[in-house]
């Protein structure tokens, strides 16, 4: 039996990593999924509800290509984007 996808990306972004979020610094993205894409270079937080559709939101667009998503112990966020030829680690941080 095929079951059909919970959350469609159309056209293809390109999905890279995705990690799960648990973290203090952003508590309403608890439980969300974190999802990088290298040919949209966008950063997707999705929150999976068991009754309602997924919300997805784009929280970064055309950054760059988003290689590695991780959440630090702190609740920061962690990315790992591709510039051409060059790469960058970027920390996502809430505003103090």
């Amino acid at each position: 039996e095929t079951e059909l996808p919970v959350v469609d990306f159309t056209p293809a972004p390109a999905l890279s990593n995705l990690s799960f979020y648990d973290g203090a610094a952003f508590p309403k993205w608890n439980g969300d999924a974190l999802v990088g894409s290298l040919k949209a270079g966008s950063l997707y937080r999705v929150r999976l509800k068991t009754t309602a559709a997924p919300e997805v939101e784009r929280l970064l667009v055309n950054f760059g290509r988003i290689r590695d998503v991780a959440v630090g112990a702190s609740g920061d966020v962690y990315l790992a984007v591709e510039h051409g030829e060059n790469g960058s680690l970027w920390r996502l941080s809430p505003l103090p």
